[in-house]
């Protein structure tokens, strides 16, 4: 365990574990959550919060009822945490000869990629590295860009156009055909291409907004002057796949994560003569992000499988 030296109201030492706790309750804003997520028993999440608040001298967050939101006192620290918790790795790296790589690594990434892309690269690093401990948070893009740039995210992995950003250092991993799905007995199956007019007065189930491959159509159809008779949203991929099998509409999807469906006939893919909604994978992390051995392991994994 390394100890930070900070000054508090007891002028004492700051535990890294209990910064990381902070930072875990923080996101969640759920001490329960925090105590699974951490592997921890929900009074030692408890004790690590209260030990950083008395030695800081304020309180972190505001507790009412049974839900917490962060005070300013702690909307301000967390920066500073991040920073604290990204040295602590960065020191432990440096001090020790490490025979093994380890340490913590914070990986962002959208619902779609960690259910259908990221299982064989969790399942090598386990292998390979089973001294890295990995915490995993799902978003759209901009808000896993965000967490980049704030650093409460390591690295993450985008499905999206490529659109480089100076600050940012990006990694083309593979492809990414973006399909249009029905059900199997949808009219526009009619053996002839799909145009952005042909959906004029369709249903259609979307992804939520921000979703890079629903704005990228969303744009396509508005080019084309096409408003879809009716839309609902889900954040579930699964619950999108499950509605078009039932005959409500079309989705735009990934075809990676509709394979096994279009393989059994429950799902049809239509032949899309519009312009291109693919995206690509890509692997994403902060310029000036201090590359940790956990960190250029997962890269080496992530651009090997």
């Amino acid at each position: 365990m390394i100890l930070i030296k900070m000054i508090g109201k007891g002028d004492g030492l700051m535990d890294s574990r209990q910064l990381q706790t902070f930072l875990v309750v923080a996101d969640l804003l759920h001490v329960t959550r925090a105590a699974e997520r951490l592997g921890y028993a929900q009074s030692s999440v408890t004790a690590h919060v209260r030990a950083l608040e008395e030695e800081l001298g304020v309180p972190l967050f505001e507790r009412l009822g049974k839900r917490i939101t962060l005070t300013e006192a702690g909307r301000r620290f967390r920066p500073y945490a991040l920073k604290l918790v990204a040295l602590t790795e960065e020191g432990r790296s440096a001090a020790q000869e490490q025979h093994e790589v380890q340490g913590l690594l914070r990986i962002g990434a959208p619902e779609s990629l960690c259910a259908y892309r990221l299982p064989a690269v969790l399942r090598s690093i386990r292998t390979r590295f089973p001294k890295v401990q990995l915490l995993l948070q799902t978003g759209i893009c901009s808000q896993l860009r965000a967490g980049l740039r704030d650093g409460s995210i390591d690295l993450c992995l985008l499905l999206d156009e490529c659109h480089p950003e100076p600050d940012l250092i990006q990694e083309s991993l593979t492809p990414e055909p973006i399909i249009l799905v029905a059900y199997p007995w949808h009219p526009l199956l009619v053996g002839r291409p799909v145009s952005p007019t042909d959906l004029r007065g369709q249903s259609v189930i979307h992804t939520e907004d921000g979703c890079s491959y629903r704005n990228r159509f969303e744009a396509i159809l508005a080019a084309a002057g096409v408003t879809p008779e009716s839309s609902m949203v889900f954040t579930s991929i699964e619950a999108i796949k499950q509605c078009v099998m039932a005959g409500l509409g079309l989705a735009v999807l990934p075809r990676i994560a509709c394979t096994d469906e279009l393989a059994e006939g429950a799902l049809v893919e239509l032949d899309w003569a519009g312009p291109p909604i693919d995206m690509e994978t890509q692997v994403l992390y902060h310029r000036d992000k201090w590359r940790s051995p956990a960190m250029t392991a997962f890269l080496d994994v992530v651009s090997q499988t």
